[in-house]
């Protein structure tokens, strides 16, 4: 399968190039970007061609990667979707509901498939035990930072937590409950946030900005098991209570770069395209929204 790129612009942005190129390997087939001279040495390096137009790069391959924000790019996907390309999103955090609504429509229409990316449901450690997780009640999951987060950083981490609750839950979203404690107009020392589900099930999530120590954990629990899942260490513990003892089970697993996974199953779902796997209202749309209508009640309740 050829996969392009289109939002690596600079020698700035190799890393972020060198992440992917490990994950897509022989499938990444090209690059396009405006600024030719910045991005020639990468393309060099990773012997990658390069595309002066991206209708050239449409032509050539059966994907589109778009790295960063998509929002500057966002005329560039609809073209993509239309010349039957289909798309691998890393951030849509700057678009509106009604650009996300029509690109999945045009998607549609074009009988192509999108994929946002959720590195936290594909990590080594939760991809192994997540069929483990058969019907909890409540889950909590938490973060702790070292430093204050922008508003894009709180929307990748409620998108990711949403996509892992929305997996598990199979439910609609009766109410969000938002409390902060602000430190700055546009900064905070913690934000908890609460999603109550139509089947009674319910979210917690909790990010704590002045911590010491970065974590990041979620519990799963179900009426007879917990699940604790440490993302940072790779390391998870079922523990479960049978015939009156609590037996304990650990899992680990080498740390990965999670991003393989997501494109493996991308490539293959981009493979085996059918009518559940495109959708002009798929499950992800739903939790975009939500994550967003959070943000924008966030920073609301703070600027009163």
């Amino acid at each position: 399968m050829k996969i392009g790129i289109i939002g690596i612009n600079s020698v700035k942005d190799n890393d972020c190039f060198t992440l992917i190129n490990d994950a897509l390997k022989k499938d990444l087939h090209g690059l396009f970007s405006p600024h030719s001279e910045e991005i020639m040495p990468i393309c060099r390096n990773y012997k990658i061609k390069y595309y002066s137009s991206t209708n050239e790069l449409f032509d050539k391959v059966d994907a589109v990667y778009f790295a960063g924000n998509l929002k500057p790019n966002f005329d560039f996907a609809l073209n993509a979707i239309k010349k039957s390309c289909n798309l691998f999103i890393e951030d849509t955090s700057n678009l509106s509901t009604e650009e996300i609504k029509h690109l999945f429509k045009v998607a549609l229409e074009a009988r192509t498939f999108v994929q946002l990316k959720l590195s936290k449901y594909f990590s080594s450690i939760f991809f192994n035990v997540k069929d483990l997780i058969i019907n909890p009640k409540l889950i909590e999951i938490s973060k702790c930072y070292k430093s204050l987060i922008r508003s894009s950083d709180y929307f990748v981490e409620i998108l990711n937590n949403l996509n892992i609750a929305n997996h598990h839950f199979h439910s609609g979203i009766k109410k969000v409950s938002v409390l902060s404690v602000p430190v700055e107009i546009i900064h905070f020392s913690l934000v908890q946030i609460r999603v109550d589900y139509d089947n009674g099930a319910i979210l917690n999530m909790k990010f704590n900005n002045i911590s010491t120590q970065e974590s990041n954990n979620a519990l799963f629990y179900e009426a007879e098991r917990t699940f604790d899942i440490d993302f940072i260490k790779n390391f998870a513990i079922m523990q479960q209570f049978i015939k009156g003892q609590i037996t304990r089970q650990e899992f680990s697993k080498k740390n990965e770069n999670p991003l393989k996974t997501e494109l493996t199953e991308f490539i293959n779902s981009c493979k085996n395209i059918n009518l559940q796997n495109i959708s002009e209202n798929p499950p992800i749309l739903k939790v975009i929204q939500t994550s967003q209508e959070i943000i924008d009640n966030l920073f609301k309740i703070n600027n009163q």
